[in-house]
C-alpha cells in the first residue's frame, strides 16, 4: 500500500514538472550581458569593448600567423607559398582559377565580430559615465567595425553585415546578403573617419595597443588605395606624416628585432598578448 501511494506521488510530481516546464521562458546566458544589467558602470563598458573589440586583432584571431590576414594575403601574390594541405592556395595561371583550401576561408567567418561591435555600441550608448571617456570607447568600437571590414573585404570584397535591428532579434529568420560595392564603401570609410575624429594620437603606456587616431587614419589610407581613391589617399597620407603622431623610423634597423623597443616610433598598431604565451610561429615558416 505505501509503495503504491509512494507510486501515485510521485507521479504527480512528475506531471506538475512537466506541465510547468512548458511554461519556461528560454534565455541566452553564453554571452554575458544578455539580461544581466551589464554593462551597467564605466568599468563594464570598457570591459565589453576590449573584449569584443579587441580579441579579434590579436595572433589568435585574424592575425594567426597559420592562416590569418597576413598569410593569406602573401599567398595569393608571389610573396609567400606553402605546402600545407590544410590552408594551401591553389592557382592555375593560365585559368586564372584561384581557390583557397578549408583553413584559410575560415577568416570569412569574422564578419560576426561586427556584429558584436554592433550589440557593443548599443549596450554602452546608455551606460552613465564620464562623457569624454564614452566619446573615445564608442570611437574604439567604430574603428575596430571598420578595420575588420576593411581586412574581410580585401579577402572577399563585400560581405554580409548585420544592422542593429536583426541582431536585436535573434530568433527571427532574417536572411542578410553580402552588402552592395557602394554600402560596403560607404560602411568602411563612415566608421573609420568618426573613429578617426575622436581617437588620440597614442595612448601612454598603460593603453598600449589601443585603438588611435593613426590607425584608423592608416586603414583608411590603405582602403583609399585599394579603391583607387588617388586624391584621399594623397590627403591622409600627408595628414599622417604631422608631427603630433610621432610617426618616423627609427635610427637602428636592427633594434626592431630586440624586446627593448617594442614600443618604437615605426609601430602603428600592436596586437598586444600577454607576455610568455604568443606563439611567433611566422618566422619559423618563413624558414
Amino acid at each position: 500500500m505505501k509503495k503504491y501511494v509512494l507510486k501515485q506521488i510521485m507521479t504527480f510530481v512528475t506531471a506538475v514538472v512537466l506541465l510547468t516546464g512548458c511554461e519556461l521562458e528560454s534565455g541566452l546566458y553564453s554571452n554575458i550581458g544578455e539580461g544581466m544589467g551589464f554593462p551597467s558602470n564605466a568599468e563594464d563598458a570598457t570591459a565589453l569593448v576590449s573584449g569584443t573589440c579587441y580579441t579579434i586583432f590579436s595572433p589568435w584571431g585574424i592575425f594567426f600567423p597559420d592562416a590569418g590576414y597576413f598569410t593569406n594575403s602573401e599567398m595569393v601574390t608571389d610573396i609567400g607559398e606553402n605546402s600545407w594541405g590544410w590552408t594551401t592556395v591553389y592557382n592555375s595561371y593560365e585559368a586564372d582559377d584561384w581557390h583557397i583550401d578549408s583553413s584559410s576561408r575560415c577568416q570569412y567567418r569574422r564578419y560576426n565580430y561586427i556584429s558584436m561591435m554592433t550589440l557593443t555600441l548599443h549596450k554602452i550608448e546608455n551606460v552613465e559615465m564620464d562623457s569624454k571617456l564614452k566619446e573615445r570607447l564608442l570611437a574604439e568600437v567604430k574603428c575596430g567595425r571598420g578595420f575588420l571590414a576593411f581586412l574581410l573585404y580585401d579577402l572577399y570584397g563585400p560581405i554580409q553585415i548585420a544592422d542593429l535591428e536583426p541582431l536585436l532579434a535573434p530568433k527571427d529568420e532574417i536572411l542578410i546578403p553580402r552588402r552592395t560595392e557602394e554600402a560596403m564603401h560607404e560602411f568602411i570609410e563612415s566608421n573609420l573617419l568618426e573613429a578617426a575624429a575622436v581617437l588620440p594620437h597614442s595612448y601612454t603606456a598603460g593603453d598600449y595597443g589601443r585603438f588611435t587616431k593613426g590607425l584608423a587614419n592608416t586603414v583608411l589610407l590603405k582602403f583609399y588605395m585599394l579603391t583607387k581613391q588617388w586624391l584621399k589617399a594623397e590627403a591622409i597620407g600627408r595628414e599622417l606624416t604631422k608631427p603630433e603622431y610621432g610617426y618616423r623610423l627609427v635610427d637602428d634597423y636592427n633594434s626592431l628585432f630586440n624586446l627593448g623597443s617594442e614600443q618604437n616610433t615605426e609601430t602603428i598598431y600592436a596586437a598586444t598578448a600577454k607576455a610568455g604565451v604568443i606563439e611567433h610561429k611566422w618566422h619559423a615558416h618563413v624558414l
